[in-house]
């Protein structure tokens, strides 16, 4: 008597389960590397979980890359620390300006770092702009200050963290940009 299952012999049974097995493992990886997931995670919750993780990844939302990627360097060791964080992970440093003037409407700022928004370059590294308003987001309150875009023509929401104050600047050869 030979052991069969579903009309298959037993090791095809096993060899049609295992290629359904990484076929949905590779599917939920390249879907989640589309999302900006873990590639590798998904992988696995693909292989042991098969259609329920396909599910899932299709559910899941993107990962958007400038909020899970904001980096900045610490002015003491130069490593790379997130945005927001107030003390290095890596020398301890505090990271909390000091001293530094409070940004007012008006305001002269300088770029701090390249500023993209949907694959757009909004602030170039080093351009100069005015903060036209300030306007707390109730969900991410540190992005405040209403700043223009020139490239792109639109107002962004930027934290202290993207700028830096400009004083003692003549405003009137401000925006004198050409086009």
């Amino acid at each position: 008597m030979s052991n069969q299952i579903l009309g298959m012999s037993e090791g095809t049974f096993w060899v049609v389960v295992f290629a359904e097995a990484f076929f949905m493992a590779i599917i939920c990886a390249l879907i989640a590397n589309s999302k900006n997931r873990s590639s590798l995670g998904y992988f696995i919750c693909g292989f042991f979980f098969g259609l329920i993780a396909l599910i899932i990844v299709a559910v899941v939302p993107r990962v958007d890359e400038a909020f899970s990627q904001e980096q900045r360097k610490c002015p003491y060791c130069l490593g790379n620390v997130p945005v927001r964080a107030t003390k290095c992970k890596h020398c301890g440093s505090s990271l909390v300006a000091k001293g530094v003037p409070d940004i007012a409407e008006g305001d002269l700022i300088e770029i701090s770092r390249e500023i993209k928004v949907n694959e757009q370059v909004a602030f170039k590294k080093g351009e100069k702009a005015r903060v036209e308003f300030i306007d707390p987001d109730p969900e991410r309150p540190e992005n405040k200050y209403i700043v223009l875009s020139i490239d792109l023509n639109k107002r962004f929401r930027l934290s202290k963290w993207d700028m830096s104050f400009i004083d003692n600047v003549d405003f009137r050869t401000f925006l004198t940009r050409s086009t």
